[in-house]
C-alpha cells in the first residue's frame, strides 16, 4: 500500500511517514528529543490484540491496536470524520487473500498515544467497525510509518505496557530467556508492492518444523491447510472471520485442535491454527504464529536487528499493574480499581437443603466515590486463602458512567471464593445483556 501523490484529487502530494532517519536518536515527527516513550495497553491480561488509547486531531481517545506489519496507520470512518481528517482516494492494494481494494488515505496532523506526540502522517481510512472485536470498539492501527525499523517495541503484558525507544538509545534490561533470530521473505511482483516483508524464523508445530511468520499484529496463529497433516492438526468446524489492515473479512470455517508450538527454545501450548492464506506473502512462508502462541512471555521487537526477543511472565501486584494509568481517578482511588468487591453467600455458609442444588452466591461491586462518572471495566481473579483459584475463569466487570453499583449473580463453584481486582480500565467492553453493567467471564 505504497503512498503516492493524489494530484487532481485535491488533496496534494501526501506526507511520507519516514520511520528514522540515520543518525537522529528520535524519531522524524516525534515529539520532542526524548528517546523513549510509555504506552499503557487495554486488555493485557487476555492474550489479544495490543490495545492502547490513542487521540487523533486532538480527538479521542479511540483504542488502536499495535501493528508492525501493518504498512500504515489506519483509522476508520467514525475517526475521519471526528478528526476532520480530508480523505481522497488512493492506489489501489492487494488485500490478504490477493485482492484488489481501492484505499481512501486521509492526513492527519497530530497522534497521541502514551507520551508520545506524533506530528503528521498519511493513513488508511476503513469502513466504520472493522477492527471491532470482543465487544471492544477499536477505532484503528498504529503500523510500521510509526513503529518502524529506527524503533525498538517492548511489550509488558504483566504491567500493562508497551514501550517505544529509539534503537540508538536502546540498551536490554536484562538478558532475555530467549533470542529468535528471524529473516524477512523475498515475495516477488505486483503482490508485494506496498506491503511489509514477513519476519520469518523457524518453529515446530507439534514437532515438525515449518517457515513462521512472526505476527505481532494478530491473534490467531496460521498454517496452510496443505500441511496439516504433516503438523499433525486436527481440524474442527468454526464460524469465525480474521480482518487484515484493509478492513477485509474473510471467513473462517476450520480450526484445529489444540496444539505445541516452539520458537527458538520458547514454548507454547494449547495453540489453535486457522489455514494460512495470505497471499502477499512469499511462497515459502508456511504460516504465522500470533499473539497467542507467545501469550507465556514479555517480548521486544528489534526489527534493525531482526530479532525478537522473549522473557517468562512473571506475576505483578495489581497496584503495579493499575498504576500504568498515572492520572485519572484510577491513580487516586483509596481501593484498587476504584471499586469494593462483595461476594456474598445466601446460605450463609450452611448447606443446601437435602436434594436442592446450591443457589450459588450474589457479587456486588460499588464503585469509589473518586471515580464517579467514568466508564471503568475490572478484572477480578478468585482466591481463596490468598491463592488464585486457577481452576476458575478470570471475571470482566463493566461499569457505565451512570452506574455506581452493580450486583450479579454467579453459580455455586464460587461459594467461599473472595474477588480480588487485579486489573482496571477505563476502557470497558460493551455490556450485551444489561445496559446498567455486566459480568461476564474470561477465558484463561
Amino acid at each position: 500500500m505504497r503512498s503516492s501523490p493524489l494530484g487532481p484529487l485535491g488533496l496534494g502530494a501526501l506526507l511520507v511517514a519516514t520511520a528514522a532517519c540515520p543518525g537522529r536518536s528520535t524519531p522524524s515527527g516525534f515529539s520532542g528529543a526524548n528517546a523513549r516513550w510509555e504506552l499503557p495497553l487495554v486488555g493485557p491480561l487476555e492474550g489479544g490484540l495490543l490495545l492502547t488509547p490513542v487521540t487523533i486531531n486532538g480527538i479521542g481517545p479511540y483504542l488502536f491496536a499495535l501493528d508492525p506489519d501493518a504498512p500504515h496507520t489506519v483509522i476508520d470512518a467514525q475517526v475521519a470524520k471526528d478528526g476532520k481528517v480530508v480523505v481522497a482516494r488512493g492506489p489501489m492494494a492487494y488485500d490478504e487473500v490477493g485482492k484488489k481494494q481501492q484505499t481512501i488515505l486521509g492526513e492527519i496532523y497530530q497522534i497521541e498515544l502514551g507520551t508520545l506526540i506524533i506530528d503528521r502522517r498519511t493513513a488508511h481510512v476503513v469502513r466504520l467497525g472493522a477492527f471491532d472485536v470482543g465487544g471492544r470498539r477499536v477505532a484503528g492501527i498504529i503500523g510500521h510509518d510509526i513503529l518502524g525499523n529506527g524503533l525498538v517495541v517492548s511489550v509488558d503484558r504483566d504491567r500493562g505496557t508497551a514501550t517505544l525507544t529509539a534503537r540508538s538509545a536502546w540498551r536490554p534490561a536484562a538478558a532475555p530467556a530467549f533470542a529468535i533470530a528471524y529473516a524477512d521473505d523475498k515475495l516477488q511482483g505486483e503482490l508485494a508492492e506496498g506491503r511489509r516483508p514477513r519476519r520469518v524464523a523457524q518453529a515446530q508445530v507439534n514437532g515438525e518444523t515449518f517457515a513462521m511468520h512472526l505476527d505481532l499484529g494478530g491473534v490467531a496463529s496460521q498454517l496452510r491447510e496443505p500441511l496439516w497433516e504433516r503438523a499433525k492438526l486436527v481440524g474442527r468446524e468454526v464460524s469465525v472471520g480474521v480482518v487484515d489492515e484493509l478492513g477485509s473479512v474473510r471467513r473462517i470455517a476450520k480450526a484445529s485442535e489444540p496444539a505445541r508450538i516452539s520458537v527458538g527454545g520458547a514454548t507454547g501450548e494449547g495453540v489453535a491454527f486457522i489455514p494460512y492464506v495470505d497471499r502477499r506473502a512469499a511462497d515459502d512462508v508456511d504460516g504465522a504464529l500470533g499473539l497467542a502462541a507467545l501469550g507465556a512471555y514479555n517480548f521486544t521487537l528489534v526489527p534493525a536487528d531482526r530479532q525478537l526477543l522473549l522473557t517468562p511472565r512473571a506475576p505483578v501486584a495489581a497496584a503495579a499493574r493499575i498504576a500504568r494509568w498515572d492520572v485519572g481517578p484510577l491513580a487516586r482511588c483509596p481501593h484498587a480499581g476504584c471499586v469494593t468487591v462483595r461476594v456474598i453467600d445466601p446460605l450463609q455458609g450452611k448447606p443446601p437443603a437435602e436434594g436442592k442444588p446450591h443457589p450459588g452466591v450474589v457479587v456486588s461491586i460499588t464503585r469509589d466515590e473518586r471515580a464517579g462518572g467514568m466508564d471503568l471495566e475490572l478484572v477480578l481473579e478468585g482466591v481463596v486463602g490468598g491463592v488464585a483459584r486457577s481452576e476458575l475463569p478470570r471475571l470482566i466487570a463493566n461499569l457505565p458512567p451512570n452506574v455506581d453499583r452493580h450486583i450479579d449473580h454467579l453459580g455455586p463453584e464460587w461459594v467461599g471464593v473472595e474477588l480480588v481486582v487485579v486489573d482496571a480500565s477505563p476502557f470497558p467492553r460493551v455490556c450485551q445483556v444489561k445496559a446498567g453493567g455486566c459480568v461476564d467471564q474470561l477465558a484463561r
